[in-house]
């Protein structure tokens, strides 16, 4: 018995220094399980505005720059147009925010040549300089080019919404007027039906030949152009090393061209403000792909 009574302690202290032993060694094995916080991110929105139904602008007429665009409005609304501004209006006096708006519905858009520099620059001074009165700034796609569309807030009854896009160096600025309308829906439809000429047509034109067809076009006697001129326009639509076709001028008074290869030197076939001749095109086998109809001897319009 006096043994029994002796090991009891000594139990007690094994039994104890399992136990600990047995909780430091789980301790161990467990590792601490840590869960990644998530960052928040602005969102950049790039969708194209899209018609609610393709059958809603399918009988608007098409408005076409010579810059190489084009977009549809309806025809039930007011119109004016030239090829440095487009005016869309509801005449009807329309209530916002406690004011009389003289148009129900005006839809502006106006093309001048840029000095602002790259498309950067300028969405960067329009959206940081306080005096044009830009909010709620966001990138999106019309006709799938990069555009800028805000809110302008003047005072409460001045308000409108403004998008913006580079297009070969002129600064198309569009704007609906009054921000919230019952007819907002027509503005998406607008911007939805905007097309731009393909520029994947001339990526592999070369700057000799660019710069070659341009010179052989402001140089003509009847053109005489400056190659300095800021105002000038000048665009190469289609191009296959051998022919080419675009437009020039100024705006208000531009005209088409085409052009072809003959000898390492590019020669100006037709320089017109209609269509060109059947004649000239056959003299050089122009391609039917870049002009498919032309005027005969007669002046009439046909298919080559």
């Amino acid at each position: 018995m006096e043994k029994q009574k002796g090991l009891a302690p000594i139990l007690i202290v094994l039994l104890i220094a399992l136990v600990v032993g047995g909780y430091l060694i789980y301790q161990k094995q467990i590792k601490p399980v840590v869960i990644p916080q998530q960052t928040s991110e602005p969102s950049s929105t790039n969708v194209s505005p899209t018609p609610t139904d393709v059958g809603e602008t399918a009988n608007w007429e098409t408005y076409e720059n010579e810059l190489g665009f084009s977009v549809k409005y309806p025809t039930t609304l007011d119109v004016k147009s030239s090829q440095d501004y487009l005016t869309i209006n509801d005449p009807k006096t329309f209530q916002v925010n406690g004011c009389v708006v003289r148009n129900k519905l005006r839809i502006e858009m106006y093309v001048q040549k840029s000095d602002e520099g790259s498309w950067k620059q300028i969405v960067d001074k329009r959206v940081n300089d306080p005096t044009y009165h830009l909010s709620d700034s966001k990138t999106i796609k019309v006709g799938g080019l990069d555009a800028l569309r805000s809110k302008y807030i003047l005072n409460k009854c001045t308000d409108s919404e403004v998008v913006l896009l580079l297009f070969k160096g002129f600064l198309i600025e569009i704007s609906k007027h009054p921000l919230n309308s019952e007819e907002n829906s027509i503005f998406d439809q607008f911007l939805s039906t905007f097309k731009f000429l393909d520029q994947n047509q001339i990526n592999n034109i070369s700057a000799d030949d660019s710069l070659s067809i341009k010179k052989a076009v402001f140089l003509l006697p009847r053109i005489n152009m400056s190659l300095d001129d800021n105002n000038a326009l000048f665009a190469i639509d289609q191009y296959d090393g051998i022919y080419a076709v675009g437009r020039g001028g100024k705006i208000g008074s531009g005209f088409a061209w085409g052009a072809t290869k003959v000898n390492s030197r590019w020669i100006i076939v037709y320089v017109e403000q209609e269509l060109p001749k059947c004649s000239d095109l056959d003299k050089y086998s122009f391609p039917k792909s870049m002009i498919s109809r032309c005027n005969n001897t007669k002046g009439v319009e046909v298919a080559r």
